[in-house]
């Protein structure tokens, strides 16, 4: 069974190193010396990249600091941004930050694919992509294992144990 200790440093890390690979990227996008891939990238490209590899970043840094609820939530929520990309040809949406497992269905082709990667896009015009739509199949197993692990444990008491021990008196 996967342990909350192991998941939490798992998905720390790669929503971590995730953020700040985006963040790498957006740098080299806007210190570029291309003007026409600066001009050529929408507002809402560097906005949301700021925004998105930030909350990945948030959600890295709380999770292999300490077990919080929030934390968790938090990881959820990057996670389910991050569970389903597509593109018709004309506008497309993907975001992926850190550990990615990715069953792909394209107009000619069907894949799955392992990466790490760091990935923003939104609007349309993104160059070399035909339609596509891709789940995140690691997405949905985190989210499996953030509910398991976030449960409630059952305490069973033990039949050598009488019930009424199981209440200390009042002293």
């Amino acid at each position: 069974m996967l342990r909350w200790l192991t998941l939490r440093r798992v998905l720390g890390w790669s929503h971590l190193l995730g953020g700040l690979a985006g963040y790498a990227g957006l740098a080299t996008a806007l210190l570029s010396r291309d003007t026409n891939l600066t001009r050529a990238l929408p507002q809402v490209w560097y906005n949301g990249s700021l925004m998105l590899f930030g909350l990945s970043i948030a959600s890295g840094l709380i999770l292999l600091r300490r077990a919080d609820p929030h934390g968790r939530t938090l990881a959820a929520s990057v996670e389910g941004l991050q569970l389903v990309g597509f593109h018709t040809g004309a506008f497309g949406y993907t975001f992926y930050s850190g550990l990615q497992l990715l069953f792909v269905v394209g107009t000619t082709s069907v894949n799955v694919m392992a990466n790490a990667n760091s990935q923003f896009w939104l609007g349309g015009g993104r160059p070399n992509s035909g339609p596509f739509v891709a789940i995140d199949l690691l997405t949905l197993a985190t989210w499996f294992a953030l509910w398991k692990t976030g449960r409630p444990r059952r305490v069973v008491p033990s039949e050598a144990t009488p019930k009424a021990a199981a209440v200390s008196p009042a002293v």
